[in-house]
């Protein structure tokens, strides 16, 4: 077992591998992680390519607009689930296929377009924890199984351009979540205000990207002798 932590195996991986009664089960784990640390080696190979290119252009690395906003709280129903990069956009397509006919059913509809909110954006290899969740209006949130996203402070920007490059934004905040003295606090979460459905040129599309944060907590100074 302690090998296959050396491995980087998944704790969940290994609970079922526990559960498990044989060699088999071991290949087939390493198989499957096999397969999930290829595709992780693939995606640093074209982050290490995209930050190459960046530092190869003559202005500033990270120029996005970032400001510290105050979320209000929203009533939303969501689907939540992991899944893998490549996969991303069929879950999606699929989550907000049956959200729609959930507020159908319940005779409601979206109060405005898809949020995504990423619970672990940060280990992305490890398999994307993703909800997908359509805004609603408080007066139907009871009779469609809604639930309350949380308010509070957060920061935020808006990434100009197609989504392979979104990691830049994501770069920028984090730099200014750790200058301004912040922890992150909850999933951040994407809002697309310009996407495939208002034009053909992925240059123009307009992500909105917002972090959950909180006052880093005071370092306590050691006590005197």
């Amino acid at each position: 077992m302690r090998l296959l932590r050396d491995l980087d195996v998944p704790l969940g991986d290994l609970r079922e591998l526990l559960r498990g009664d044989g060699s088999d089960d071991v290949r087939a784990l390493l198989a499957h992680h096999r397969e999930r640390i290829t595709e992780r080696r693939a995606e640093l190979e074209r982050i290490l390519g995209r930050i190459d290119a960046a530092l190869r252009q003559e202005h500033g690395l990270l120029p996005y607009e970032l400001d510290v906003a105050t979320l209000r709280p929203a009533w939303v129903v969501g689907r939540r689930q992991t899944t893998s990069r490549a996969a991303l956009d069929a879950v999606i397509e699929s989550s907000l296929a049956e959200l729609e006919d959930q507020l159908a059913a319940c005779g409601a509809s979206a109060a405005g377009r898809e949020l995504i909110l990423y619970f672990n954006v940060l280990q992305w290899y490890q398999g994307l924890d993703v909800e997908v969740c359509l805004p609603v209006d408080e007066a139907v949130a009871g009779s469609c199984g809604a639930r309350l996203l949380a308010g509070g402070d957060a920061v935020r920007t808006v990434y100009r351009g197609p989504w392979d490059d979104i990691w830049q934004a994501y770069a920028a905040l984090l730099a200014q979540i750790a200058r301004r003295g912040y922890d992150v606090c909850g999933p951040v979460r994407e809002s697309y205000l310009v996407d495939e459905r208002d034009t053909d040129d992925a240059a123009r599309y307009l992500t909105e990207i917002t972090w959950p944060v909180a006052p880093r907590p005071a370092t306590a100074a050691p006590a005197s002798s």
